[in-house]
Formats: C-alpha cells, sequence, structure tokens
C-alpha cells in the first residue's frame, strides 16, 4: 500500500475483511507512516461510530474532517459504501 489511497483496501481491512496479505500490507504502511496511523486511527473512530440512520450527528462530521486530512473531497469520504 503506497498511499492511503487504497480506499476499498482500507474498508476491507476496517471492516476485517481482508486477506492475511492486505492486513499485512496495510499494517506496515501505517507503521512505517506516523502521518498514516493517524489517518487510520481516525477512519476507524468513524468506521466504528454509530449507524447514521440511528441518530449519531457526529458522522458527517468526522468523515469531513478524516477527507479533509486525507486531501480528497469531502463529499466522496461522506458517499463512500461502508460495505465496500
Amino acid at each position: 500500500m503506497s498511499a492511503p489511497s487504497d480506499w476499498a483496501l482500507l474498508a476491507r481491512y476496517l471492516s476485517g475483511e481482508c486477506s492475511a496479505a492486505e492486513q499485512a500490507e496495510v499494517e506496515a504502511a501505517i507503521s512505517a507512516d506516523p502521518a498514516k496511523q493517524h489517518l487510520i486511527a481516525s477512519m476507524r473512530t468513524v468506521w466504528d461510530a454509530p449507524d447514521p440512520q440511528s441518530g449519531s450527528s457526529d458522522t458527517d462530521r468526522l468523515w469531513s474532517e478524516i477527507a479533509g486530512r486525507a486531501g480528497i473531497a469531502a463529499g466522496s469520504a461522506a458517499a463512500c459504501d461502508r460495505g465496500v
């Protein structure tokens, strides 16, 4: 994983659905870069947050914050399907 741009791989990692090799790849990339460690920790906070349909109002704000840190458009982060 050369950059946190493989969003499908990160989604599989966060959901526990990636292979052992993919998990090792993501964890190696994370451990090698403190900025990625912080980004993944922020993403995990959002990933593990309650379903927005259940009344959690912080999810959109957290995704926007992560999108800003990652340098991606906030709309694309908010539209990201958790099942991907």
